[in-house]
């Protein structure tokens, strides 16, 4: 009797080992597994990030302002006008530099995004001989250098009024931008006096340019943004011509977590 309960002690002993061993296995699988799936995860997402920063170089830097921006230099320089078209290379260069320096970064400072903001309205008003004014403001007591915000968030938009909402309007083009703070959130607004969204959306070309791509690579920045940021932007496109006042244009606003 005391040799069969010694037995089955030391078959006790053995299946809580083998039990222990198993639950150790299992645990050591699980970590195994969730550290896999973690790494494969963060792959992923830095490949959607790669490819992002790749699409907004591509979105940036489209040969359709790159053609036109040559075009305008051709002409400064066949109309004797070597003031303007150094002027103009001077800035095209610039513009250039700061958009390859900065289309990788997550953030830039709102020092930054004016900068490139104000070469890229330059160059338009040059290249339109002068009939487009713009103006950019800031609230009053911020800090530009020490804010940041997404890349170039904005500037699909006004090549968008530059290149569609201008088109057919009887008046000189103008843009007006403002950043302000509001709460913990940058504020940043977007408005033009051009024939308005739902006019601009009749037109063919709008939807067959490199112009329709960008704002669709945009829109898919702003989702992604959304999906990786605890907190989320948001963003409002409205037509003027329904608002009380009945001017015509579009106004943009996007409300960017600090």
């Amino acid at each position: 009797a005391l040799m069969q309960e010694n037995k089955l002690q030391a078959l006790s002993i053995t299946n809580s080992r083998y039990l222990t061993i198993g639950l150790i296995a299992l645990l050591v699988l699980a970590l195994g597994l969730g550290f896999f799936i973690g790494r494969q995860n963060k792959i992923k997402t830095q490949q959607a990030v790669s490819q992002f920063e790749q699409k907004l170089l591509r979105t940036q830097m489209n040969p359709h302002f790159i053609f036109n921006s040559l075009a305008s230099m051709e002409s400064f320089i066949y109309d004797h006008q070597p003031k303007e078209a150094g002027v103009y290379l001077s800035n095209f260069s610039k513009l250039m530099r700061l958009i390859l320096e900065n289309s990788a970064s997550e953030n830039i400072t709102l020092e930054k995004e004016i900068e490139i903001l104000n070469y890229y309205l330059s160059l338009q008003k040059l290249r339109l001989d002068d009939n487009l004014t713009y103006s950019i403001e800031m609230g009053e007591g911020m800090h530009p250098e020490q804010i940041e915000l997404p890349p170039m968030l904005t500037q699909p938009f006004i090549e968008n009024a530059i290149e569609h909402g201008f088109r057919g309007g009887k008046q000189r083009g103008d843009i007006k931008i403002s950043f302000n703070l509001s709460g913990t959130n940058l504020e940043v607004q977007v408005i033009d006096n051009g024939i308005g969204i739902e006019q601009a959306q009749q037109q063919k070309e709008l939807y067959k340019t490199h112009k329709s791509m960008s704002m669709q690579i945009t829109m898919e920045r702003l989702e992604f943004l959304n999906k990786t940021k605890k907190k989320k932007l948001s963003f409002t496109v409205t037509d003027l011509a329904k608002e009380p006042g009945g001017k015509t244009g579009t106004k943009i606003i996007f409300s960017i977590p600090l």
